[in-house]
């Protein structure tokens, strides 16, 4: 086949090749001084060699975890003291800033066109309440002898006007008498009957006493009459207006000589002993405390003094940008230093665990097997699965087929495959910050990797 045909393998001039072998030279030059010295990548094996790995120690520790969280003071109860009654105000006796107690006056209105409207309702309840009393105890006797008195008198008359009508009747088909007399007597005599009648009614009523739903009635309009009183009693009660609860009034809405309505507010009241924080808990974090667990919180103000306190509550409404919940803490306040508002930070000691396992996180990587760590034994990387657990300050609790005092790769196991050989060696200071003594953050105790 003739050479023109393959011009790709004709020789070249030797002039052609000397500037792009001389760019070859520089770069391998070049490769060769990076690859070498202190721009050596301790992670790269060298040609046909171990591969450079630092390590670190596994150990057996006392594993303590303490969670950290920022939030601030707010108070337990804090409420506008409003007016229950509508009123004139006739006496204010406390400023912004004073402190009260449970049940303190704070102001009083004006109460008296309801003084007046009592003494009037106990004059009407007094009446009805006599009333009653006599309906209870019947009829009276002298009362009742008159009325079989009327009744006898009635009678006898009934009797005599029977007697004249009969005589009367008597006489009849003479020239004595005429049907008129006869017709009068007769009239005569079924009208002293009816007042017999009516007289005996009188009788029995009185000798029966009241009827049980007039009895019924009068006990009505006595317990109406005492509703009416209780009503105006509690007016004035409310017409003094006295303290919720122990604490401080932040603001004074009123003076003397205004008319106030009902459900209008007169003060700010706050209680400052006990208050509370409010703490915003990492997600990772919440799994690690419980309510009633003890906490300390420190306040800016005064960086050397920690108060002491519970977890009150751990409320299940999470904030999804920031993965916090709210946590409270209760807190006494006996001097008065934590303030509404202020900034705090809280701090919980959630558990001791004694003689675990314990590794930089740094000697953890991912495979396909899972997460795992390479320990090194005999010169080389064995790749042995661990189950990480708490981690604290760098430091990751790992359960596995690893001893206490064997030492694990924490740089330099990105590019290593079970069984490489390695050769151990210093590690410099980008190393050391990016290993197992980095901390975790203010609220990051307790996290799993």
């Amino acid at each position: 086949m003739p050479r023109s045909c393959y011009p790709c393998l004709a020789p070249r001039p030797a002039a052609r090749l000397a500037p792009s072998a001389a760019v070859f030279g520089l770069v391998c030059l070049a490769f060769g001084i990076l690859g070498s010295g202190p721009f050596a990548a301790p992670a790269l094996a060298q040609p046909g060699g171990p591969s450079n790995v630092s390590v670190a120690t596994v150990e057996r520790r006392t594993f303590q975890i303490r969670v950290e969280a920022l939030g601030w003071i707010e108070a337990v109860r804090a409420t506008n003291v409003s007016a229950q009654v509508p009123g004139l105000v006739a006496e204010v006796l406390v400023e912004e800033g004073d402190r009260v107690e449970e049940g303190d006056v704070l102001l009083r209105l004006e109460t008296l066109s309801r003084q007046i409207r009592k003494r009037r309702a106990e004059a009407e309840l007094a009446l009805d309440e006599q009333q009653l009393a006599e309906y209870r105890a019947g009829s009276r006797r002298e009362d009742i002898l008159e009325a079989r008195a009327s009744v006898g008198d009635a009678v006898a008359q009934l009797d005599e006007a029977r007697l004249d009508r009969e005589r009367i009747e008597a006489l009849r088909g003479s020239d004595s008498v005429s049907e008129d007399e006869i017709s009068s007597a007769q009239a005569v005599e079924r009208s002293r009957e009816a007042i017999r009648d009516q007289r005996q009614a009188i009788l029995e009523r009185l000798e029966a006493g009241p009827r049980p739903e007039v009895i019924a009635r009068a006990e009505q309009s006595v317990a109406i009459r005492k509703a009416e009183l209780d009503e105006i009693d509690d007016e004035i009660r409310k017409a003094t207006i006295r303290a919720p609860f122990s604490g401080v009034v932040t603001e004074k809405l009123v003076e003397v000589g205004r008319y106030v309505n009902s459900g209008e507010a007169l003060f700010s009241l706050v209680q400052t002993d006990p208050v509370r924080a409010r703490l915003a808990v990492s997600e990772g974090d919440l799994r690690n405390l419980e309510v009633g667990q003890s906490a300390t919180i420190g306040i800016a103000v005064a960086p050397d003094q920690r108060f002491q306190g519970t977890i009150r509550a751990i409320i299940p409404r999470g904030d999804p940008a920031a993965k916090t919940f709210p946590v409270t803490v209760r807190l006494d306040n006996e001097n008065g230093m934590l303030l509404p508002g202020m900034s705090v930070k809280a701090f919980f000691d959630t558990m001791t665990k004694d003689g675990v396992l314990t590794v930089p996180s740094d000697a953890i990587a991912e495979s396909p097997i899972g997460r795992v760590v390479f320990v090194v034994r005999d010169g080389k990387a064995e790749r042995v699965p661990v189950r990480p657990g708490l981690t604290e300050k760098g430091l990751v609790v790992v359960e596995g087929e690893i001893e206490e005092g064997e030492s694990v790769v924490v740089l330099g196991n990105e590019t290593l495959r079970p069984g490489s050989p390695v050769r151990v060696v210093p590690r410099d200071v980008s190393a050391k910050n990016r290993g197992g003594e980095r901390e975790t953050g203010s609220t990051g105790g307790g996290q799993r990797p």
